[in-house]
């Protein structure tokens, strides 16, 4: 579901995009598995991402929303903030947001110009850059926009995988693993373990490293081992027993915040000297309190036994009929009854709060 363009420059320069391979739209057994045609894009604009410090989110469910509450701490810390997600929702410029915001259509139409510029000259030069994909044109247009508008951190969420994803081409200061389940095993490997090797494919040498992974779970051994290789520590956050997905993606968006300041981030402005970052965990976990949030009909939305049916008779609501997935990425089986399955479909009210929720602090 795609809401209507207005800008003529951004449709041509989708219309031309669209005649590359698009993962997302076809199966992917056959998946390129390399990042050069990444690289060669990006040294041909400037390498953009060595412009901006990283957070980098991968994981089965949970990436959108924890990238969501990322973005927001570091909002209301003070700093401009870029934020990359997929897939979108209602308009692709949800995939590029600047200070909380989907970035507009004729500044994507501007980074899609110079990126697919770029493509063309490698495809002459015959160089890696030829072999860019979709995804490829619009990762590195995203981090374009990031190194233009002069974010001070960016929040990147991986496609799918990490350690061949086109977001990996970057230098983390935090690599954040949600979880880890049973996905794309034609490309990602048939067993847990073997998919937490992809994802754990994001952690960089000296960065720190959030998962909510058990060390004695088998992709939770994987990601350690990785870390332990690249001299990374590994945080762990606790949650409680039968913990909602929400409260796991507040726990681990705290434990970045937690990291970031013993790395010796502060906040800017007035308490620049006397406010880590880490103090934002307890803000972080009060997203979760209804009083805060701005559209309170989303909590009855949630709770209602009647959820389903004012999903589909709400105009003021994306219809969920024509949601394949959950903006987690989780499937929904219509045998599931609805008030277990909307607590998983968080990127309703998220999209609608944040980060202005945490910016009221």
């Amino acid at each position: 579901m795609s809401s209507h363009i207005e800008s003529e420059r951004l449709s041509n320069s989708l219309a031309e995009l669209d005649q590359l391979t698009n993962w997302e739209r076809r199966p992917r057994g056959d998946m390129r598995v390399d990042l050069e045609p990444m690289r060669d894009l990006a040294r041909r604009l400037g390498d953009p991402q060595n412009s901006f410090r990283i957070v980098h989110v991968a994981g089965t469910k949970g990436k959108g929303s924890t990238c969501a509450l990322i973005e927001a701490g570091l909002a209301r810390a003070g700093f401009a903030v870029g934020r990359y997600a997929s897939p979108h929702v209602m308009h692709i410029t949800e995939r590029v947001s600047i200070h909380g915001r989907p970035v507009g259509e004729e500044r994507l139409a501007d980074a899609l110009g110079a990126a697919l510029s770029a493509f063309k000259d490698a495809r002459r030069e015959a160089t890696d850059g030829q072999r860019a994909t979709w995804f490829d044109i619009l990762t590195v247009s995203a981090l374009l926009i990031f190194s233009l508008e002069g974010v001070e951190w960016a929040v990147l969420e991986t496609g799918l995988g990490g350690r061949w994803d086109s977001t990996n081409i970057v230098q983390s200061d935090v690599a954040v693993i949600t979880n880890i389940d049973l996905e794309h095993t034609e490309i990602l490997g048939k067993t847990r373990a073997a998919i937490a090797f992809e994802k754990a494919g994001i952690i960089k040498r000296g960065a720190a490293v959030v998962t909510l992974l058990p060390e004695a779970d088998e992709a939770g051994a994987v990601v350690s081992a990785r870390a332990e290789e690249l001299g990374c520590a590994v945080r762990r956050p606790t949650v409680p027993a039968g913990a909602t997905i929400e409260q796991r993606n507040v726990a681990l968006a705290g434990a970045v915040l937690d990291e970031l300041g013993k790395m010796g981030v502060m906040t800017k402005g007035a308490s620049a000297m006397s406010e880590p970052l880490e103090q934002f965990q307890q803000k972080c976990a009060a997203v979760l309190r209804p009083e805060l949030r701005e559209n309170k009909e989303i909590e009855h939305f949630r709770d209602s036994e009647k959820t389903e049916m004012l999903w589909e008779n709400n105009s003021s609501i994306p219809q969920r009929s024509k949601l394949p997935a959950c903006r987690d990425g989780s499937k929904n089986s219509p045998s599931t009854p609805a008030t277990a399955r909307m607590p998983r479909s968080m990127w309703c009210w998220t999209e609608r709060m944040f980060p202005s929720t945490l910016l009221r602090f």
